[in-house]
């Protein structure tokens, strides 16, 4: 009897334990998903490429950084979705690549990076569209 007591405070206890577990995994989602950086450490400018500054604006109102480079014989237009650390300023290797392939880059920093308003979130994703 003590045995079968035993076991069911194990299970018990596991079970609590788990939840908890996955209570606090769910909370802090967004932290293990989203690494933003706000400091822009350099510009296309630093790498030779010319550039411009421009604001998109999201269906809710929010203000999105980018960074359009035109190439010089333009054989294309990129958009660059860099992924979910950093920021724009991380890129310069690619866009350079690019700029070399005759590709105009359109690359932007989602909310919360860079100089990007807002936070990073599931929501932000899927429902605040440009």
């Amino acid at each position: 009897m003590n045995l079968i007591r035993s076991f069911i405070t194990i299970g018990i206890v596991l079970m609590l334990s788990y939840s908890g577990l996955l209570l606090i995994v769910y909370l802090k989602q967004d932290g293990m998903l989203y690494f933003p950086e706000r400091e822009l450490w350099t510009t296309p400018k630093s790498a030779g490429l010319a550039y411009e500054d421009v604001i998109l604006k999201t269906v809710d109102g929010v203000k999105l950084s980018a960074w359009y480079i035109p190439a010089d014989y333009e054989q294309g237009v990129l958009l660059f979705c860099h992924g979910n650390a950093g920021n724009i300023s991380h890129r310069l290797d690619s866009l350079k690549i690019f700029h070399s392939l005759n590709l105009s880059v359109l690359i932007f920093d989602y909310r919360g990076y860079g100089k990007s308003e807002g936070k990073p979130s599931e929501q932000g994703w899927c429902c605040g569209s440009i």
